[in-house]
C-alpha cells in the first residue's frame, strides 16, 4: 500500500482486520473458557500449557513462550498454578540444573483427555459455517499471516 493511499484512507473499528481478528479470538476466548475454567478451575494460559505439554511431553518452561503466544510471567504463574494441582511435574534438567523440565502429571493427562473433545466439538462447531474448502483456506492464511506477523 502506497503511503498516500494509506494516510487517505480512514479507520473503520469494525474494518480493521486486526480488530476483527481479536474481537473473534476474543468470542472463541470466552466460550472455550467456559468449557473448563468452572469445571476444571483452569485458566485460559493453564490450559494452553496444559495442551502443550499433550503435545510436548517434556518440555523446558522457558521454552514454552515459543510455542504459545503467552508472556514469560504468565506462563511462570500458570506452571506453578498447574503444579499446585498437581497437574504438572516439574524436575531440573539433568545437565543445567538452572532449567527445569516440565511434564504432565497423571491428573494432566487425565484433566487434558477430559477437555479435548469438548474443545474439538466447539471447533467443529464454529467452523461449521465454513465449506471443506473455505475452511482449507482459512487455516492456509492464517498461517501465512502468522507467519508474516512473527518475523516483523
Amino acid at each position: 500500500m502506497s503511503k498516500k493511499l494509506a494516510l487517505s484512507k480512514k479507520l473503520i473499528l469494525k474494518e480493521f482486520l486486526p480488530y476483527k481478528i481479536s474481537y473473534l479470538a476474543g468470542i472463541i476466548g470466552k466460550e472455550i473458557n467456559h468449557l473448563f475454567i468452572k469445571r476444571y478451575d483452569l485458566s485460559s494460559a493453564e490450559w494452553k500449557v496444559i495442551a502443550l505439554l499433550y503435545e510436548q511431553p517434556i518440555i523446558c518452561a522457558s521454552e514454552i513462550t515459543c510455542y504459545i503466544a503467552l508472556d514469560k510471567v504468565a506462563v511462570s504463574r500458570a506452571v506453578k498454578s498447574l503444579i499446585v494441582k498437581n497437574y504438572v511435574f516439574k524436575k531440573a534438567a539433568s545437565i543445567d540444573k538452572r532449567r527445569y523440565l516440565l511434564t504432565l502429571t497423571d491428573n494432566g493427562q487425565k484433566v487434558f483427555k477430559t477437555i479435548e473433545p469438548l474443545v474439538l466439538k466447539y471447533e467443529e462447531k464454529i467452523t461449521r459455517s465454513l465449506s471443506k474448502s473455505e475452511e482449507k483456506i482459512f487455516n492456509e492464511l492464517l498461517g501465512k499471516m502468522t507467519r508474516y506477523v512473527e518475523k516483523t
